[in-house]
C-alpha cells in the first residue's frame, strides 16, 4: 500500500478529526514534494515531466482540500463562544 493508498479514506468511510488532519497533512507532504520535483524538472529542461509533477502537486493539494473540508468542528476551537 503506498502512502497516497493511507491518505484516501474510503467514500462514505466515517472517520474521526485525528485521521482527516493526518491524511490532509500527508497529502500537503506530497504535494509538496510534487512541486519541488517540478522546479527540478523545469531547471534541467524536461517540460513534460514537470507538467507530470505539477499535475500531480495539485491533486494532492485537492485531496487535502477534501479531507479539511470533512473535519468536524471542534467544540473547544470552532464552537461559538458561550457569554
Amino acid at each position: 500500500m503506498t502512502l497516497d493508498q493511507k491518505a484516501t479514506p474510503e467514500i462514505g468511510k466515517n472517520v474521526g478529526n485525528k485521521d482527516l488532519h493526518l491524511r490532509a497533512a500527508q497529502h500537503l507532504d506530497l504535494a509538496s514534494k510534487s512541486h519541488h520535483d517540478t522546479a527540478k524538472q523545469l531547471e534541467g529542461g524536461d517540460h513534460q515531466a514537470a507538467t507530470r509533477h505539477a499535475q500531480k502537486a495539485a491533486e494532492h493539494l485537492a485531496h487535502a482540500n477534501e479531507h479539511i473540508q470533512r473535519l468536524q468542528p471542534n467544540s473547544h476551537t470552532d464552537a461559538p463562544r458561550k457569554k
